[in-house]
């Protein structure tokens, strides 16, 4: 059995920086390069490979909408694909554009987006100046996200901009 002294780690602190100083350093490079691109890859607002929403044969699943329930898109229905949508005043980042008059709504508000692994919805506050509220009145963290099945609804700001995401039969 070795025995652990002082004079042991300090020649096994030489025998590693001696002999395994570059495969040590490339392999921290490799980690910190790996941790950063799941990091980027999965921030929120970035598009994040998901899996494809309509398998081959599949044509009779109910597709998954996102509905005005009221407020300035009361009545239209958006379909939902792996692709988030983000919604806010900005056209040219925005898929569902608020007037730029509208007050409360931010240029980037939120992202709604579908998992078609799990069925259900995911919506994420893009740091909104007026918050982004699940329909029991709990806003949502700025940058936050919250995990809706179907049928939760949610508002932008005020009550009266409000959505619900839920499943349609096909067309």
């Amino acid at each position: 059995m070795p025995s652990f002294t002082l004079e042991w780690f300090g020649q096994l602190g030489r025998s590693l920086t001696d002999d395994w100083l570059i495969p040590t350093v490339l392999g921290l490079a490799a980690l910190v390069g790996v941790t950063w691109l799941l990091i980027e890859r999965h921030r929120p607002g970035l598009t994040a490979t998901a899996p494809p929403l309509r398998q081959p044969g599949a044509a009779s699943l109910p597709r998954p909408v996102l509905r005005g329930i009221s407020g300035e898109f009361h009545g239209s229905l958006i379909e939902l694909t792996e692709e988030p949508v983000l919604i806010g005043r900005d056209p040219k980042l925005c898929q569902l554009v608020f007037p730029a008059q509208m007050q409360g709504i931010s240029k980037r508000h939120c992202i709604i987006r579908f998992h078609a692994r799990s069925q259900c919805f995911l919506l994420v506050d893009c740091n909104s100046a007026n918050g982004t509220f699940i329909v029991n009145g709990e806003r949502l963290p700025n940058g936050g996200s919250e995990l809706l099945n179907a049928g939760q609804r949610f508002f932008l700001s005020v009550p009266e901009n409000m959505f619900e995401v839920n499943f349609e039969a096909p067309r």
